[in-house]
């Protein structure tokens, strides 16, 4: 309903993270559609690794919104982030409900991965939670995980 991001795959499938339908639909290169993976909210951007694990920035349901899978949001859904292995079997999952707290997100919109297996993470902060009072000015807009 909104593909947001797009990987290729080097095993030759492609993951697209389908935002409005809290999916990731998997696709061969010749565009068959193989599976989609449902545990996922508002995936924003995927990133996969050279060891095939899948990363994915998720951005939060607030109450009020509407999922086009899920329905009417009752409570929030934080941002966050989740490590997934090639299969789809979830291996890591953070985010807190408060998007000031650290290692917590506002609005995670891409993520990447470098050869150390650091992450980072780019979040839309302004326009999605300090002109919503979600959040106050100068919750960053960038964050780094190092990998230790």
């Amino acid at each position: 309903m909104t593909p947001h991001g797009v990987w290729a795959h080097s095993d030759g499938r492609v993951f697209v993270a389908d935002r409005q339908n809290d999916r990731i639909q998997i696709f061969s290169a010749e565009g068959q559609f193989l599976e989609q993976w449902l545990d996922v909210q508002r995936p924003q951007d995927i990133f996969v690794d050279g060891d095939g694990l899948v990363y994915v920035a998720e951005l939060a349901w607030l109450p009020g919104d509407v999922s086009a899978r899920r329905g009417p949001i009752s409570a929030l859904a934080p941002g966050r982030v989740s490590v997934y292995a090639p299969n789809g079997e979830l291996l890591l999952r953070w985010g807190d409900a408060d998007p000031t707290s650290e290692g917590s997100f506002a609005a995670p919109h891409a993520i990447w991965v470098d050869r150390d297996g650091s992450i980072y993470v780019a979040e839309v902060t302004d326009t999605f939670a300090v002109r919503r009072g979600l959040a106050p000015p100068g919750t960053p807009t960038l964050q780094k995980f190092a990998r230790i």
